[in-house]
Protein backbone atom coordinates (compact mmCIF):
# COMPACT_ATOMS: atom_id res chain seq x y z
CA UNK A 1 0.00 0.00 0.00
CA UNK A 2 1.62 3.53 -0.76
CA UNK A 3 1.55 6.10 1.81
CA UNK A 4 0.20 8.90 1.83
CA UNK A 5 2.71 12.13 2.10
CA UNK A 6 0.78 14.05 4.60
CA UNK A 7 3.85 16.73 5.36
CA UNK A 8 3.00 20.41 6.43
CA UNK A 9 4.23 23.43 4.91
CA UNK A 10 5.69 26.53 6.71
CA UNK A 11 5.25 30.04 6.57
CA UNK A 12 7.79 31.46 8.47
CA UNK A 13 9.12 35.65 8.84
CA UNK A 14 11.22 37.06 11.19
CA UNK A 15 9.86 39.93 13.38
CA UNK A 16 12.22 41.69 16.25
CA UNK A 17 10.94 45.48 15.29
CA UNK A 18 7.25 45.05 14.13
CA UNK A 19 4.25 46.65 15.18
CA UNK A 20 1.65 45.01 16.60
CA UNK A 21 -0.67 45.57 14.08
CA UNK A 22 1.81 44.22 10.89
CA UNK A 23 2.12 41.35 12.82
CA UNK A 24 -1.62 40.76 13.24
CA UNK A 25 -2.32 40.97 9.00
CA UNK A 26 0.21 38.43 8.75
CA UNK A 27 -0.26 35.93 11.36
CA UNK A 28 -4.25 36.16 11.13
CA UNK A 29 -3.94 36.16 7.67
CA UNK A 30 -1.97 33.07 7.12
CA UNK A 31 -4.00 31.18 9.31
CA UNK A 32 -7.43 32.68 7.47
CA UNK A 33 -5.42 31.17 4.01
CA UNK A 34 -4.53 27.68 5.53
CA UNK A 35 -5.44 25.73 8.40
CA UNK A 36 -3.12 24.30 10.99
CA UNK A 37 -3.60 20.54 9.46
CA UNK A 38 -2.14 22.01 6.35
CA UNK A 39 0.32 24.34 7.66
CA UNK A 40 2.43 25.71 10.07
CA UNK A 41 3.10 29.37 11.47
CA UNK A 42 6.50 30.02 12.46
CA UNK A 43 7.63 33.60 14.06
CA UNK A 44 11.59 34.43 14.82
CA UNK A 45 11.49 36.75 17.71
CA UNK A 46 12.87 38.24 20.53
CA UNK A 47 9.61 39.30 22.56
CA UNK A 48 5.89 38.25 22.39
CA UNK A 49 5.02 41.12 24.49
CA UNK A 50 1.77 42.59 23.14
CA UNK A 51 1.24 39.40 21.01
CA UNK A 52 0.26 36.73 22.61
CA UNK A 53 -3.23 36.52 21.90
CA UNK A 54 -2.88 36.47 18.35
CA UNK A 55 -0.11 33.98 18.66
CA UNK A 56 -2.26 31.52 20.95
CA UNK A 57 -5.25 32.03 18.03
CA UNK A 58 -3.49 31.33 14.83
CA UNK A 59 -1.44 28.52 16.98
CA UNK A 60 1.95 30.26 15.86
CA UNK A 61 5.21 28.50 16.57
CA UNK A 62 7.61 30.97 18.44
CA UNK A 63 11.27 30.26 17.76
CA UNK A 64 13.96 32.76 19.44
CA UNK A 65 16.56 34.71 18.15
CA UNK A 66 19.16 36.43 20.42
CA UNK A 67 18.79 39.60 17.64
CA UNK A 68 19.36 42.57 20.01
CA UNK A 69 19.51 45.05 17.03
CA UNK A 70 17.59 48.26 17.96
CA UNK A 71 18.14 52.37 16.30
CA UNK A 72 19.32 53.35 19.82
CA UNK A 73 22.34 51.64 19.97
CA UNK A 74 25.24 53.80 20.97
CA UNK A 75 28.00 55.00 18.75
CA UNK A 76 30.37 53.17 21.55
CA UNK A 77 28.13 49.62 21.24
CA UNK A 78 28.42 49.85 16.67
CA UNK A 79 32.38 50.36 17.38
CA UNK A 80 32.18 47.17 19.30
CA UNK A 81 29.74 45.41 17.23
CA UNK A 82 32.56 46.26 14.13
CA UNK A 83 35.85 45.27 15.47
CA UNK A 84 34.66 41.86 16.56
CA UNK A 85 32.77 41.26 13.44
CA UNK A 86 35.34 42.51 11.37
CA UNK A 87 38.19 40.35 13.37
CA UNK A 88 35.96 37.16 12.56
CA UNK A 89 35.44 38.18 8.72
CA UNK A 90 38.92 38.85 8.28
CA UNK A 91 39.76 35.00 9.96
CA UNK A 92 37.17 33.54 7.73
CA UNK A 93 38.00 35.06 4.36
CA UNK A 94 42.33 34.53 5.02
CA UNK A 95 40.84 30.46 5.55
CA UNK A 96 42.18 30.60 9.06
CA UNK A 97 38.66 29.49 10.57
CA UNK A 98 38.84 26.86 7.36
CA UNK A 99 39.22 24.27 10.23
CA UNK A 100 37.14 25.40 12.81
CA UNK A 101 33.54 25.60 12.18
CA UNK A 102 32.43 25.85 15.85
CA UNK A 103 33.91 29.61 15.07
CA UNK A 104 32.41 30.50 12.13
CA UNK A 105 28.82 29.58 13.66
CA UNK A 106 29.95 31.58 16.18
CA UNK A 107 30.52 34.04 13.77
CA UNK A 108 27.14 33.57 12.23
CA UNK A 109 25.86 33.59 15.60
CA UNK A 110 27.16 36.88 16.13
CA UNK A 111 25.99 38.39 12.56
CA UNK A 112 22.31 37.29 13.85
CA UNK A 113 22.96 38.45 17.53
CA UNK A 114 24.18 42.06 16.37
CA UNK A 115 23.35 43.21 12.68
CA UNK A 116 20.23 45.02 10.98
CA UNK A 117 17.33 42.58 10.90
CA UNK A 118 17.68 42.53 6.78
CA UNK A 119 21.02 40.88 7.30
CA UNK A 120 20.37 38.87 10.39
CA UNK A 121 17.06 36.92 9.46
CA UNK A 122 18.58 34.84 6.70
CA UNK A 123 20.86 33.36 9.39
CA UNK A 124 18.49 32.99 11.73
CA UNK A 125 16.40 31.25 8.98
CA UNK A 126 19.64 29.18 8.49
CA UNK A 127 20.29 28.11 11.76
CA UNK A 128 16.01 26.89 12.95
CA UNK A 129 15.78 25.49 9.03
CA UNK A 130 18.90 22.80 9.65
CA UNK A 131 16.35 20.59 11.67
CA UNK A 132 12.97 21.85 9.70
CA UNK A 133 12.35 17.74 8.50
CA UNK A 134 9.15 17.82 8.91
CA UNK A 135 8.13 20.51 5.87
CA UNK A 136 7.31 19.90 2.75
CA UNK A 137 7.32 23.68 1.31
CA UNK A 138 8.16 26.73 3.41
CA UNK A 139 7.93 30.01 2.39
CA UNK A 140 10.14 33.12 3.88
CA UNK A 141 8.07 36.75 4.01
CA UNK A 142 8.57 39.96 5.18
CA UNK A 143 6.05 40.65 8.68
CA UNK A 144 6.28 44.12 8.52
CA UNK A 145 4.16 44.25 5.01
CA UNK A 146 2.95 40.83 3.75
CA UNK A 147 -0.67 39.73 3.42
CA UNK A 148 -1.48 35.91 2.63
CA UNK A 149 -5.12 35.95 0.50
CA UNK A 150 -5.50 32.85 -1.37
CA UNK A 151 -4.00 29.28 -1.44
CA UNK A 152 -0.01 29.10 -3.07
CA UNK A 153 1.97 26.54 -2.31
CA UNK A 154 0.73 24.77 -5.03
CA UNK A 155 2.70 27.31 -7.26
CA UNK A 156 5.85 26.65 -5.69
CA UNK A 157 7.84 24.21 -7.59
CA UNK A 158 9.99 21.79 -5.44
CA UNK A 159 13.17 21.65 -7.25
CA UNK A 160 13.76 25.27 -7.36
CA UNK A 161 13.60 28.75 -5.69
CA UNK A 162 10.58 30.30 -6.24
CA UNK A 163 11.38 34.01 -6.33
CA UNK A 164 9.52 37.31 -7.14
CA UNK A 165 10.32 40.10 -9.46
CA UNK A 166 10.13 43.29 -7.58
CA UNK A 167 7.79 46.26 -8.59
CA UNK A 168 10.00 48.69 -9.49
CA UNK A 169 13.19 48.81 -11.74
CA UNK A 170 16.75 49.05 -11.48
CA UNK A 171 16.67 52.93 -12.37
CA UNK A 172 19.59 54.97 -10.39
CA UNK A 173 17.14 56.94 -8.73
CA UNK A 174 15.55 54.38 -7.35
CA UNK A 175 16.05 52.21 -4.17
CA UNK A 176 17.13 49.30 -5.85
CA UNK A 177 19.74 51.38 -8.83
CA UNK A 178 21.02 52.89 -5.41
CA UNK A 179 21.16 49.97 -3.31
CA UNK A 180 23.13 48.61 -6.01
CA UNK A 181 25.83 51.62 -6.88
CA UNK A 182 26.15 51.99 -3.52
CA UNK A 183 27.19 48.25 -2.65
CA UNK A 184 29.17 47.30 -6.02
CA UNK A 185 30.08 50.95 -7.82
CA UNK A 186 28.44 52.37 -11.60
CA UNK A 187 30.43 49.84 -13.84
CA UNK A 188 29.19 46.69 -11.89
CA UNK A 189 25.36 48.67 -12.16
CA UNK A 190 25.45 49.52 -15.63
CA UNK A 191 25.42 46.22 -16.63
CA UNK A 192 22.36 45.48 -14.76
CA UNK A 193 20.31 48.22 -15.16
CA UNK A 194 18.22 46.86 -18.02
CA UNK A 195 17.45 43.43 -15.63
CA UNK A 196 14.17 43.57 -13.78
CA UNK A 197 15.06 43.47 -9.98
CA UNK A 198 14.24 40.95 -7.79
CA UNK A 199 12.76 41.19 -4.41
CA UNK A 200 13.62 39.39 -1.72
CA UNK A 201 11.14 39.82 1.08
CA UNK A 202 9.35 37.05 -0.32
CA UNK A 203 10.86 33.47 -1.62
CA UNK A 204 9.78 30.11 -1.62
CA UNK A 205 10.06 26.81 -2.30
CA UNK A 206 10.87 22.58 -0.83
CA UNK A 207 12.36 22.67 2.52
CA UNK A 208 15.97 21.42 1.41
CA UNK A 209 16.20 23.76 -2.05
CA UNK A 210 15.18 26.93 0.30
CA UNK A 211 17.80 26.06 2.79
CA UNK A 212 20.74 25.59 0.17
CA UNK A 213 19.84 28.99 -1.01
CA UNK A 214 19.85 30.95 2.20
CA UNK A 215 22.81 29.04 3.49
CA UNK A 216 24.39 30.44 0.07
CA UNK A 217 23.12 34.19 0.61
CA UNK A 218 24.52 33.78 4.07
CA UNK A 219 28.17 32.79 2.86
CA UNK A 220 27.88 35.53 0.53
CA UNK A 221 26.76 38.36 3.33
CA UNK A 222 29.49 36.92 5.70
CA UNK A 223 31.89 37.17 3.31
CA UNK A 224 31.22 41.49 3.32
CA UNK A 225 28.83 42.36 6.12
CA UNK A 226 28.77 45.82 5.84
CA UNK A 227 28.19 48.60 3.50
CA UNK A 228 25.67 46.86 1.25
CA UNK A 229 21.54 45.72 1.50
CA UNK A 230 20.98 42.19 1.28
CA UNK A 231 18.98 42.52 -2.03
CA UNK A 232 21.33 44.36 -3.57
CA UNK A 233 23.64 41.18 -2.35
CA UNK A 234 21.38 38.94 -3.97
CA UNK A 235 20.73 40.57 -7.26
CA UNK A 236 24.19 40.93 -8.36
CA UNK A 237 24.41 37.13 -7.22
CA UNK A 238 21.25 36.35 -9.10
CA UNK A 239 22.36 38.25 -12.61
CA UNK A 240 25.83 36.91 -12.32
CA UNK A 241 24.71 33.27 -12.10
CA UNK A 242 26.87 32.85 -8.66
CA UNK A 243 24.28 30.51 -7.24
CA UNK A 244 24.23 27.17 -7.60
CA UNK A 245 20.26 26.82 -6.25
CA UNK A 246 18.37 26.93 -9.60
CA UNK A 247 14.98 29.48 -9.45
CA UNK A 248 11.86 29.86 -10.83
CA UNK A 249 11.13 33.17 -11.33
CA UNK A 250 7.53 34.94 -11.28
CA UNK A 251 6.36 38.31 -13.10
CA UNK A 252 4.88 40.90 -10.68
CA UNK A 253 1.34 41.15 -11.41
CA UNK A 254 0.85 38.38 -13.02
CA UNK A 255 2.66 35.95 -10.90
CA UNK A 256 1.09 34.74 -6.91
CA UNK A 257 2.84 37.74 -5.43
CA UNK A 258 2.13 41.12 -5.79
CA UNK A 259 4.70 43.40 -5.11
CA UNK A 260 2.87 46.82 -4.29
CA UNK A 261 5.61 49.11 -5.90
CA UNK A 262 6.46 50.55 -9.42
CA UNK A 263 5.09 53.24 -11.60
CA UNK A 264 0.76 53.48 -11.41
CA UNK A 265 0.60 49.93 -9.49
CA UNK A 266 -2.45 51.64 -7.78
CA UNK A 267 -3.91 51.13 -11.52
CA UNK A 268 -3.56 47.71 -12.05
CA UNK A 269 -5.56 46.90 -8.43
CA UNK A 270 -8.21 46.85 -7.02
CA UNK A 271 -8.90 46.65 -3.13
CA UNK A 272 -12.42 45.35 -1.94
CA UNK A 273 -13.38 45.17 1.77
CA UNK A 274 -9.26 44.94 2.37
CA UNK A 275 -8.86 42.47 -0.25
CA UNK A 276 -6.82 43.28 -2.98
CA UNK A 277 -7.72 41.44 -6.80
CA UNK A 278 -6.18 42.38 -9.90
CA UNK A 279 -8.34 45.40 -11.96
CA UNK A 280 -8.03 43.01 -14.98
CA UNK A 281 -10.28 39.99 -14.82
CA UNK A 282 -10.88 40.42 -11.09
CA UNK A 283 -8.59 37.54 -9.71
CA UNK A 284 -7.84 37.70 -5.91
CA UNK A 285 -3.64 38.02 -5.40
CA UNK A 286 -2.84 35.23 -3.00
CA UNK A 287 -0.09 37.48 -1.39
CA UNK A 288 0.44 40.59 -1.43
CA UNK A 289 4.24 42.65 -0.67
CA UNK A 290 4.44 46.24 0.60
CA UNK A 291 0.64 46.78 0.84
CA UNK A 292 1.19 49.41 3.50
CA UNK A 293 2.78 51.69 0.63
CA UNK A 294 -0.60 53.24 -0.17
CA UNK A 295 -2.42 54.61 3.12
CA UNK A 296 -6.13 53.77 1.83
CA UNK A 297 -5.42 50.26 0.93
CA UNK A 298 -3.09 50.01 4.45
CA UNK A 299 -5.85 51.13 6.55
CA UNK A 300 -8.52 48.65 4.70
CA UNK A 301 -6.33 45.41 5.03
CA UNK A 302 -5.47 46.52 8.68
CA UNK A 303 -9.52 46.80 8.93
CA UNK A 304 -9.68 43.27 7.91
CA UNK A 305 -7.74 41.70 10.19
CA UNK A 306 -7.25 43.73 13.06
CA UNK A 307 -10.90 42.40 15.14
CA UNK A 308 -11.59 43.52 18.30
CA UNK A 309 -12.58 40.00 19.04
CA UNK A 310 -10.56 37.93 16.95
CA UNK A 311 -11.96 34.62 15.32
CA UNK A 312 -10.46 33.12 12.33
CA UNK A 313 -14.11 31.85 11.83
CA UNK A 314 -15.05 35.68 11.65
CA UNK A 315 -13.50 36.45 8.78
CA UNK A 316 -15.60 35.92 5.71
CA UNK A 317 -13.89 34.10 2.98
CA UNK A 318 -12.06 35.48 -0.06
CA UNK A 319 -13.42 34.77 -3.37
CA UNK A 320 -12.47 35.87 -6.50
CA UNK A 321 -14.30 36.86 -8.50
Amino acid sequence: MHQINMAKHLIMGFATNQTQESLEVFLRSARNVYSQAECDIALITNSTLGIENIIDETGTLVLNTPSTYSVRVTPLTKTYNRVFIHTLRGLMRSGMLSRSPEIIAGYHQMIETWHHPHFARWFAYMRVMRTFHQYDKVLLADTKDVVFQAPFFTEMETNKVSIFEDGESFYAEGWNGRWYINAFGRDKYNQVAQEQPICIGVVAGATKVVLGFVMELCDAIARQPFGRIEQAVFNKMYFNSEFASEFNTFKNVSGPVLTMCGDEIEDKIDCRDGVLHEQAGGRVFPIVHMYDRLHPIRDAVQQRYMLKSPHKEELAPVLAL
